[in-house]
């Protein structure tokens, strides 16, 4: 997809069909949305085929025959085009999600279970392409939190006239929340106490209940139950096991050397890896080879839409042999080495001008198949 606006979306003039469509599947249960930091603001984001789902199933068509403005999906291409129209229309972009310990080196501050993310600078489709939502319409849940805090107050307006027992056992709930209220006080009194003392006789300093006024659960806030200054306490979450992918934020170097190999080889697309045979003199690089290179090497982000992209790649030639090799049932490793260069040349072509558009390859310069062994 092209590069497009980013910012907040104009109802107005937006494509009656796209509204229609995020209308539907903004608040969708099959989305399993989470929240994450884009330049300091918490959104919801999802991935591109929890939406594919939403999509194919059959109350999506129900809802169709309600509301014709809704897009076909009966198609793998018309689902495509179908979600394409959020970021078309600003109502949801694709994003990247950043590493916690690098978004920590470029001065971004995550928060425990809620990730940084920034803005792809070219719009992609695909099964684990997340996207975040900038169409944000007030939810039924906020219209009925109103209406519920509404009538409360006017039930303490005509508390007077309240049954003798429930008035009795509002003011002993009132009197054990200001209990409570007093104790944190006194809680928090004591902590910054014992800090100040620690700090001076035994620094770095012990802070009492550390995660006291840290964004956690109620328990958590009280685990544990002290802890030097610095020592991370915050709870960590336990992650399932995933399929080795070319991480988000991986260490720069490994992205900088795949954009050495695809920048600096030029004219060996044939060749199983860029580096020159034996005996042969290395290929130098342009100037303007150079200032691409540099240009890189000074942008972490340029490094992870390096990395990220052609891992992609990598991912889609794989893919795309399995198939092949399963299909014709081949056996010759000659065959599939050649099957395997071929693929990549063809991923390679496809993935060309859109680094060129980022800055990551100079005009002239080709790609060259970085082959996994």
């Amino acid at each position: 997809m092209s590069q497009i606006t980013v910012g907040p979306p104009d109802l107005k003039t937006a494509d009656p069909r796209a509204v229609a469509l995020a209308k539907y599947l903004r608040h969708h249960e099959l989305l399993k949305q989470r929240p994450a930091l884009l330049n300091g603001e918490r959104k919801d984001f999802f991935r591109f085929k929890r939406a594919a789902r939403a999509l194919q199933d059959p109350a999506y068509e129900k809802a169709r025959a309600k509301n014709p403005l809704l897009p076909e999906v009966d198609t793998p291409d018309k689902l495509s085009e179908a979600i394409r129209l959020l970021p078309l229309n600003r109502l949801a972009f694709n994003v990247t999600k950043l590493e916690t310990d690098f978004a920590l080196q470029n001065g971004l501050k995550p928060v425990s279970g809620v990730p940084c993310c920034m803005v792809s600078p070219e719009q992609r489709n695909g099964p684990d392409e997340y996207y975040m939502w900038f169409y944000s319409p007030a939810p039924l849940k906020l219209y009925l939190q109103g209406i519920g805090i509404l009538g409360a107050v006017v039930a303490l307006i005509f508390f007077p006239l309240w049954p003798f027992k429930a008035r009795k056992l509002a003011w002993m709930l009132s009197l054990w929340a200001l209990v409570f209220v007093a104790l944190m006080i006194v809680l928090a009194i004591v902590r910054l106490i014992l800090f100040g003392l620690t700090l001076v006789l035994a620094p770095p300093g012990i802070w009492l209940f550390p995660n006291l006024f840290a964004d956690v659960g109620f328990l958590d806030s009280f685990r544990p139950l002290y802890s030097w200054r610095g020592q991370r306490t915050l709870p960590q979450k336990v992650k399932r096991k995933k399929r080795a992918r070319t991480p988000v934020g991986a260490a720069p170097g490994a992205a900088a050397g795949q954009a050495a190999g695809a920048a600096g080889a030029a004219g060996a697309s044939g060749s199983r890896d860029a580096s020159p045979q034996p005996g042969q003199p290395g290929q130098q690089m342009s100037a303007e080879q150079q200032a691409a290179m540099a240009r890189i090497q000074a942008n972490p982000m340029l490094q992870q839409l390096m990395a990220r992209t052609l891992g992609q790649a990598n991912e889609r030639v794989e893919q795309r042999l399995r198939e092949k090799v399963a299909q014709e049932d081949i056996k010759d490793p000659e065959l599939v080495n050649k099957l395997k260069i071929e693929y990549m040349q063809q991923e390679l072509q496809n993935v060309q001008a859109e680094l060129q558009k980022a800055g990551l390859v100079p005009p002239g310069a080709k790609l060259t198949p970085q082959l996994k062994k």
